[in-house]
């Protein structure tokens, strides 16, 4: 099964007319989360995870460290799970995960599902 990274490009950029918002994300995820801010992000990776009907963190969680590269014990290595869209970096705070039709902020302790707006269509938790 794949799970979809969409990561913000321009955070960290002060230029931006709503960066305190999207900085805000960074630092604290859900809490700071916006549907319509979700129009600022690019879908920069697929993430190839075996699901086995886990629980769903678990899957996440998977995620997580392959695209982070740690805690991943397989002959085949992280990279090679990884399909590689765009620029990006390590997997943080404020990066959202689509799986299974429901997208999920990474939050600074777990994941957490959340509603998006891509700029002409709402998807729900």
């Amino acid at each position: 099964m794949k799970m979809k990274l969409f990561q913000d490009p321009q955070v960290g950029r002060e230029m931006l007319e709503d960066y305190d918002d999207r900085h805000d994300i960074r630092c604290f995820g859900s809490k700071s989360w916006k549907p319509e801010l979700f129009a600022h992000y690019s879908h920069v990776a697929d993430i190839n995870i075996a699901s086995h009907c886990r629980e769903i963190y678990d899957v996440i969680e998977e995620a997580f460290s392959i695209h982070n590269k740690y805690g991943v014990d397989d002959h085949y290595g992280p990279d090679q799970r990884i399909e590689r869209l765009g620029r990006q970096h390590s997997m943080s705070v404020g990066d959202i995960l689509l799986f299974d039709g429901v997208h999920y902020i990474v939050d600074s302790c777990g994941f957490t599902p959340v509603e998006v707006f891509d700029g002409s269509n709402w998807y729900y938790k």
